[in-house]
């Protein structure tokens, strides 16, 4: 692999410790291009994830070749045993978030379509398929770019859409397990949601380019009751855009972006928080460019 930004260095190095570290990727490339000797994937890779059958999906903007077989466009599927499914893509600009679910079901989100479905599009298994689930139909109004699946089933969209399921909704939005709008959530980012979240106890950690929620100042970093109301608990701010997200065990929150501080400590590019948000000092979080 080549030309791995600093910013999502943390990204390859905690995966296989960190589930979700790699959902919802924004528009800078994880990798721009690579060959294994298998796959020759041409463009941006944005987000890369395991699910629970040992299956990686690649989302982004790119092709991928094996073996000269027809060309995956934008989402792909390598299986386990490294046979690379070329019936998974699908058509548009970019996927830049990729969600396994339970069930051999994949959300995507991007800016994408397939099947008269835009932009958030779920896949069901059908045999050794997957196929568009045509009655799953947000289609936000914009551009998906980040999922996170609550622990009752429900599903966390954020990016820089500004309507989904028919009704005027910004930034962020929760959907139930069918795809219908939650209306019961009400965080009103005031900008782009690049990133999610959600703690073992429910709590929802946001990142993005936001200065405010539902009229509140919080800078770039956020974290909600599961109503959507800010946490009172909770307080960090990133001098720069947040771009990716992780729990840890113990409850830190590793922290992935374009800043330079967070929560008034020098950071550059990567920083650990304590659950209160509070920036831990002796983390180094510093990233050459």
């Amino acid at each position: 692999m080549k030309r791995v930004r600093r910013d999502l260095l943390v990204i390859l190095v905690f995966t296989p410790l960190l589930t979700g570290l790699v959902l919802g990727q924004s528009t800078p490339a994880l990798v721009d291009g690579f060959n294994d000797g298998n796959f020759v994937v041409t463009g941006r890779v944005h987000t890369a994830v395991c699910d629970t059958n040992g299956n990686l999906w690649l989302g982004g903007e790119f092709r991928v070749n094996c073996d000269g077989s027809i060309p995956a466009r934008l989402l792909t599927r390598i299986k386990g045993n490294n046979v690379h499914d070329s019936s998974v893509y699908l058509d548009g600009n970019r996927v830049n978030a990729v969600l396994p679910l339970d069930g051999d079901v994949v959300l995507a989100g991007g800016d994408c379509r397939k099947g008269g479905v835009t932009n958030l599009i779920r896949l069901n298994k059908s045999h050794d398929f997957y196929e568009v689930d045509t009655s799953y139909t947000p289609d936000p109004r914009g551009e998906v770019l980040a999922l996170a699946r609550q622990a009752d089933g429900k599903i966390l969209v954020g990016g820089s859409f500004t309507g989904i399921c028919g009704q005027a909704r910004s930034f962020l939005a929760r959907l139930n397990s069918d795809g219908t709008l939650d209306t019961s959530f009400t965080a009103q980012p005031n900008s782009n949601v690049t990133t999610l979240a959600v703690q073992p106890d429910g709590r929802i950690l946001a990142g993005g380019a936001f200065t405010s929620i539902s009229g509140t100042a919080c800078q770039r970093l956020a974290r909600l009751r599961t109503t959507g109301a800010l946490d009172a608990d909770f307080s960090a701010s990133a001098d720069g855009l947040v771009r990716t997200l992780a729990v840890y065990p113990n409850g830190d929150i590793l922290v992935g972006g374009d800043f330079d501080t967070v929560s008034g400590v020098a950071k550059r590019g990567l920083a650990m928080l304590y659950g209160t948000g509070q920036a831990k000092t002796d983390f180094a979080g510093w990233l050459d460019t």
